[in-house]
């Protein structure tokens, strides 16, 4: 295809960018790639529990490769930079649906989770061109942003002194 000058190029290339987004966007089908925005289990430690804490199940693993990357933040500056979390996790994948435990949580504080299934285990979310996820991901509560991450405030759950609290998460995936 011959182009007559640069901007008769320069629109071809954004009609097929255009074009691809539209194809992409009409693909999903959201209520199969986002999972309902859901709450925390709270349930009452037994008297044999002696620290509250917190149970990620994972869900929606597509591929037994690579590694579920999660961390655990506790104030929203170094959830919104994703950085100091104060816990981390590294779990190889070797089934379609993992359980973790995080112990030793302080009672009254709010909690926020970020989920990444590295697959190349590269130690960062792949995103394609247009900066969609080409791995899985997932936050606390199952909250879902609009171009980009969800707030903290979207995301924060709170231990209870005296109880536990499940979070059942389900990996995205876009591509």
């Amino acid at each position: 295809m011959k182009f007559n000058s640069k901007y008769s190029m320069a629109r071809f290339i954004i009609f097929i960018m255009i074009t691809s987004f539209a194809n992409f966007i009409s693909g999903c089908k959201k209520e199969e790639k986002i999972p309902p925005k859901s709450s925390s289990i709270v349930k009452t430690l037994d008297s044999v529990d002696k620290k509250e804490y917190l149970i990620v199940k994972i869900s929606n693993i597509k591929e037994l490769k690579g590694e579920l990357r999660i961390a655990l933040y506790n104030n929203k500056d170094s959830f919104d930079k994703q950085e100091n979390p104060v816990a981390t996790m590294q779990i190889p994948v070797n089934q379609y649906t993992i359980e973790v435990k995080f112990d030793n949580l302080l009672p009254g504080k709010g909690y926020a989770l970020a989920v990444h299934h590295d697959l190349n285990q590269n130690g960062k979310l792949d995103t394609n061109f247009l900066g969609i996820p080409k791995e899985g991901f997932c936050f606390s509560n199952n909250a879902m942003g609009s171009f980009g991450p969800p707030s903290y405030e979207n995301c924060t759950f709170e231990i209870k002194s005296g109880t536990f609290v499940i979070q059942e998460l389900k990996l995205i995936f876009f591509l």
